[in-house]
């Protein structure tokens, strides 16, 4: 069996090297706005659970009004 993370690492190098435009210009968006996964990492468990809470009360609000 492969490993999922190896497996990854070789796409995204195997596209690095078919695209190296395409793919300086999604680092440079990623840079800009960060990428969801390390927004999730830096919160804990609790932090993660009221942002979603936030979210789930923001789509409600906007709903009922």
């Amino acid at each position: 069996m492969s490993d999922p993370k190896r497996d990854r690492e070789k796409m995204k190098q195997e596209e690095h090297k078919k695209n190296r435009l395409g793919a300086a210009k999604d680092a440079e968006q990623r840079g800009k706005a960060g990428a969801l996964t390390e927004m999730a990492n830096s919160f804990s468990w609790l932090g993660m659970l009221i942002v979603i809470a936030s979210l789930v009360g923001v789509f409600l609000l906007i709903n009922l009004l």
